[in-house]
C-alpha cells in the first residue's frame, strides 16, 4: 500500500528536477514549434521579410524544434549587420541582413550538395533597383539605367562563352549569380558598406553572394534613343567589370563545392584569377595589361608581396602576369591544382611547391626573366590582339573624282623637285568603309580588312571623319579633306577643288592647284 504515494512522491521530485534544469533557450522552444515554418525556405523578399522570429538573448543564442534551428548570426558578414540564420530541413540557410545607413533588410540564401553550392542574395524588390530579370545564372535587380546593359548580356552570348570557359580552366562555377546594378554612385557604396559620400572610384564589388557595379561611364551603358547607335552598343559591351567580379563570384564559391572551407586569399591571387580569364578571352585588353605590366613593373621586378598591396597602383597586373606567366609555360590546369591544394589546408607556398616543383618567389624571378626576354615579340604582337576585339566593319568600293589619277607616281623626297601639278600623286583610296548609320553618333574604334586582305585599323570620329591604319600607312578621310602619311611625309587631297598639298619631315610644303595646273614655292 505504501508503493504507490512512494511512485507519485518520486515522480513528482523527477518532475520539479528536470524542470530545474530546463535552459531559457529550451523553454522558448514552444515558441519556435508555434512559428510553423516552411519545409524550405520561401525564396521571395516579401514572405522572408512575414518570417517573425523570436529575439535570442545577448552572445550566441540557438533555438531548436524537431525539424528546424535558428541561431544568432551576429558578426557573421563582413560589411553588413547580421541577426539570424534559420537552418532549414532541406540544408538549406536563410541569413537575414540589415544594411547599415538604410532600413533595408537583405537575406542570404545557402545550399550545399555534393560537388555544388548556391549561394546568393535575395535583395529588397525595389529600393536597389526597380527591374528584376534572370538570364541564364544571372539574376539580375537593376535601375531602368541599366537597361541597355541587361539588353546586351540577353541578347548576345559572349559571356556565355566566358563562363563556359572559366569552368573548363579552372573549375569555376556557379549554379547562380546575383547581381546588384544600382542607380548611384551613393547607393553602390552604401551597399557595398561605405560612406556614401567617399571619393574614391568605383567600379565592381563582390562578397561571394553577390556582385555589383558602379553607374559610371566605362561600365554603364545609357540608351542614346538612336535605333542604330543603341543596337551596337548593345553588341559591343565591353564586358571587363562584368567578366571580373562575375570571377570573383564563382572562384569564391570553389572550395566549398569541394567540400573544404580553406583556399587561398592573398590578394595577388584573388585579383590575378579575376583578371586572368579576363585576358585569355579578351585580347585587347591583354595587349593593354601586357602594356601597362612592362611600363610599371618589368624593370622594377616588384615582388608578389609587394602586388598584395592595394595601395600600389595597379597593384592588380603583378598577380595577374604572374598567373599569365604560369599559365603559357605550365598550362591553366597546373593553376587550378595549386588553388584547389589551397582548399584542404595546405599553404601556398606548399602547395606551389607540390605543384610547379619551385618556389614561389623563384617562379618570380623566372616570370621576370620571361617577359624580359621575349617582351619585344610580344610587343609586336599588341596591335593584332587589339584589333582582334574591335568591331569588325564593311569594306565598300567608291568612284574617284577625275582629278584623282590612279596611277601611281614616286613620293617626292625633295620639295625643290616639285614644279608641276602632277608631281604630287593623289593619295586618296579607292576601297574605304561603311559605317552604317553610325558616322556622326559614334566615336571609337573598329577593324577591318583592305582588298588584299591586310587587317586595318579604324577609328572614326564623331564629327564622322575617320583614319585608316594599314601597313605603316595612315589615311585620314573628312568630308572633303583627305590626308595620307607615311614615314614622315603627309600628302593632303580636296575632293571638291582637286588640289593636293605634300607636308616633308622638315616642315616644308608645297601646295599645287588643280585649275591652274601650278605649284607654290615650298613654305613651311
Amino acid at each position: 500500500m505504501y508503493i504507490y504515494p512512494l511512485f507519485l512522491f518520486l515522480w513528482f521530485l523527477s518532475v520539479g528536477l528536470l524542470a530545474k534544469e530546463v535552459n531559457p533557450a529550451e523553454k522558448e522552444d514552444q515558441t519556435l514549434s508555434a512559428l510553423h515554418l516552411p519545409e524550405v525556405p520561401p525564396l521571395d523578399f516579401q514572405k522572408l521579410e512575414s518570417i517573425d522570429v523570436p529575439k535570442g538573448k545577448a552572445g550566441n543564442w540557438e533555438w531548436k524544434n524537431s525539424s528546424h534551428t535558428i541561431r544568432s548570426a551576429k558578426g557573421s558578414h563582413a560589411i553588413w549587420e547580421s541577426s539570424y540564420t534559420i537552418h532549414f530541413p532541406d540544408e538549406s540557410m536563410i541569413t537575414k541582413h540589415k544594411i547599415p545607413k538604410t532600413n533595408i533588410n537583405q537575406y542570404t540564401y545557402k545550399k550545399k550538395n555534393r560537388g555544388s553550392l548556391v549561394y546568393y542574395d535575395i535583395v529588397h524588390p525595389n529600393f536597389w533597383g526597380e527591374e528584376q530579370t534572370r538570364i541564364g545564372v544571372f539574376d539580375i535587380t537593376y535601375s531602368p539605367k541599366w537597361s541597355l546593359v541587361v539588353d546586351s548580356i540577353r541578347e548576345t552570348n559572349r559571356i556565355s562563352e566566358f563562363l563556359n570557359f572559366s569552368e573548363e580552366q579552372f573549375g569555376f562555377r556557379a549554379e547562380r549569380i546575383k547581381v546588384i546594378l544600382h542607380e548611384s554612385k551613393e547607393k553602390f557604396w552604401i551597399y557595398a558598406g561605405k560612406d556614401p559620400n567617399t571619393k574614391e572610384d568605383c567600379t565592381g564589388f563582390s562578397n561571394g553572394s553577390f556582385f555589383t557595379l558602379c553607374p559610371l561611364p566605362g561600365i554603364i551603358l545609357e540608351a542614346k534613343g538612336n535605333p542604330v547607335l543603341d543596337t551596337f552598343l548593345k553588341q559591343n559591351y565591353d564586358l571587363r567589370a562584368w567578366k571580373h567580379d562575375t570571377m570573383h563570384y564563382i572562384q569564391s564559391q570553389r572550395c566549398e563545392q569541394l567540400g573544404s572551407q580553406g583556399g587561398i586569399v592573398e590578394p595577388w591571387f584573388l585579383e590575378g584569377i579575376a583578371e586572368l580569364s579576363v585576358i585569355q578571352t579578351d585580347s585587347e585588353h591583354k595587349a593593354n595589361t601586357y602594356e601597362r605590366f612592362f611600363k610599371k613593373f618589368l624593370n622594377k621586378r616588384t615582388s608578389l608581396k609587394e602586388g598584395n598591396d592595394p595601395k600600389l597602383g595597379d597593384y592588380r597586373l603583378v598577380g595577374t602576369m604572374f598567373l599569365e606567366y604560369l599559365s603559357i609555360v605550365y598550362g591553366n590546369q597546373k593553376i587550378r591544382s595549386f588553388y584547389e591544394d589551397t582548399c584542404f589546408g595546405k599553404s601556398a607556398e606548399t602547395s606551389f611547391v607540390e605543384e610547379f616543383g619551385i618556389s614561389l618567389e623563384k617562379a618570380t624571378s623566372d616570370m621576370y626573366d620571361y617577359f624580359l626576354k621575349n617582351k619585344s615579340n610580344l610587343e609586336n604582337q599588341f596591335f593584332i590582339w587589339r584589333l582582334n576585339e574591335k568591331p569588325k566593319l564593311s569594306g565598300k568600293t567608291r568612284e574617284l573624282p577625275n582629278h584623282c589619277s590612279t596611277r601611281l607616281l614616286e613620293i617626292p623626297k625633295n620639295p625643290n623637285e616639285i614644279t608641276e601639278f602632277q608631281h604630287i600623286p593623289c593619295m586618296m583610296r579607292n576601297q574605304v568603309y561603311d559605317f552604317g548609320g553610325l558616322s556622326g553618333q559614334y566615336e571609337g574604334g573598329f577593324s577591318g580588312t583592305s582588298n588584299n586582305g591586310q587587317i586595318e585599323s579604324v577609328f572614326l570620329w564623331k564629327s564622322g571623319a575617320y583614319q585608316i591604319q594599314s601597313e605603316g600607312q595612315t589615311w585620314t578621310i573628312g568630308e572633303d579633306e583627305e590626308q595620307w602619311d607615311k614615314n614622315g611625309i603627309r600628302i593632303i587631297n580636296w575632293q571638291k577643288t582637286g588640289d593636293r598639298q605634300i607636308v616633308f619631315p622638315n616642315k616644308k610644303r608645297v601646295h599645287c592647284f588643280y585649275q591652274s595646273k601650278t605649284c607654290s614655292k615650298p613654305y613651311e
